[in-house]
């Protein structure tokens, strides 16, 4: 069974094709893959106890009496009904097993709900002079109303030795953020795209001072997710992040790169930052056109949606197994995705340039990529809970 110790070095080590390690795990001889996937179903549900779920309904009926729930002091873990004796010996895992199965017994309730876990990392944002973490409650909203639990990594130096305390992922979302940093895209093998310079590099001065930490971060857990089938939903860096572990290549500023007269990237104080609209022309028999059927010819075309656009940079040849799902009227890849795409089945991999949660009264679309991704995620989490 894997420990948490090799779900670390599962992370964070490795820089094969994309950034990955695709190479296969050794089996022990004396364990059949089958037995090794029940081990690992049975290490996957030890994380998802139920023994908090328990504890927080019974705390909260208890109302200011909750001291005195059960009475459930550290002497109870080891009278003579515990399954397994609570001692310094037994082994993390172990412990959680036993500190659920002990709840379960104190209570009737019924059949403890269990909700796809999705990963997101959080944002450095300056406020009062001192960094705070901050994640976009669009999206955390949205994965909540479609089922999920949002699981918010800390995006801090020290979270990256800590991953597999957040595990197991059923899905995976990365968004905004700054421009990809150079020490990363080497260290996962990836392209490095031509870098502003100067008074050029001041004018996106937000983007393209570099976040290190949250780069590690994501890109580990990217990288995890690829090698684990795990769903994962993309949006702008985001989606460029996943092109370049697929080995693709970025533009690294529309603006002096290309022959674009579209300004993808306005500045905040500007009054159109956010309601700035360009048209993108979606490819038929994608998901994309599947989320947005009902609006395409909204605008004339039969296959055109106005986005709205916040980014300096973009995908430029797509890595493995990933293909367009739109383009602006400049070139620029606006949606991809990797064509094994299932919800059903739980394969799920989208990168998405635009931001559908800021635009949600505009189609009803913005919401369905979601709600297609969450209905990835759940039958991802209900494959590996029954070790198949």
């Amino acid at each position: 069974m894997a420990t948490c110790a090799g779900e670390v070095e599962q992370l964070t080590k490795g820089e094969q094709f994309g950034g990955y390690d695709t190479s296969p795990s050794p089996v022990p001889e004396e364990k059949t893959r089958g037995e090794l996937r029940r081990q690992n179903s049975k290490a996957a549900s030890l994380r998802r106890s139920d023994s908090s779920y328990v504890l927080l309904r019974r705390l909260e009926e208890a109302g200011a009496e909750w001291r005195d729930v059960d009475n459930l002091s550290d002497d109870q873990s080891h009278s003579p009904d515990t399954d397994v004796a609570m001692d310094a010996s037994t082994s993390p895992c172990k412990r959680l097993e036993v500190e659920r199965d002990r709840f379960v017994k104190l209570t009737e309730f019924g059949p403890v709900p269990t909700f796809p876990r999705i990963l997101c990392v959080s944002r450095r944002y300056l406020r009062k002079n001192k960094y705070v973490d901050i994640t976009g409650e669009y999206h955390i909203d949205l994965i909540q109303d479609f089922g999920g639990a949002p699981i918010i990594l800390p995006r801090t130096t020290r979270t990256i030795q800590q991953l597999c305390e957040h595990l197991p992922m059923d899905g995976l979302v990365i968004a905004e953020g700054n421009d990809l940093s150079d020490d990363i895209l080497l260290k996962y093998g990836c392209n490095i795209p031509e870098r502003l310079t100067g008074e050029a590099a001041q004018k996106f001065a937000s983007d393209t001072e570099m976040d290190v930490s949250k780069d590690e971060l994501e890109f580990a857990l990217m990288r995890f997710a690829l090698a684990a089938g795990v769903p994962i939903l993309t949006f702008c860096r985001g989606s460029q992040m996943l092109n370049c572990m697929r080995g693709g290549t970025l533009i690294g500023d529309i603006e002096s790169q290309t022959d674009s007269t579209i300004k993808h990237l306005r500045d905040s104080s500007e009054p159109d930052y956010d309601s700035f609209r360009h048209p993108i022309k979606v490819v038929p028999k994608t998901p994309l056109a599947e989320w947005f059927a009902d609006s395409l010819g909204k605008h004339g075309d039969p296959n055109v949606l106005m986005v709205n656009s916040y980014h300096h940079q973009a995908s430029k040849d797509l890595g493995w197994s990933l293909v367009p799902m739109a383009h602006s009227p400049d070139g620029i890849i606006e949606a991809f995705y990797d064509p094994r795409y299932d919800p059903k089945a739980g394969q799920f991999v989208v990168g998405l340039q635009f931001h559908p949660e800021r635009m949600l009264s505009d189609y009803p679309g913005c919401a369905r990529c979601y709600q297609s991704f969450l209905e990835a995620c759940t039958a991802y989490k209900a494959i590996q809970d029954s070790g198949l």
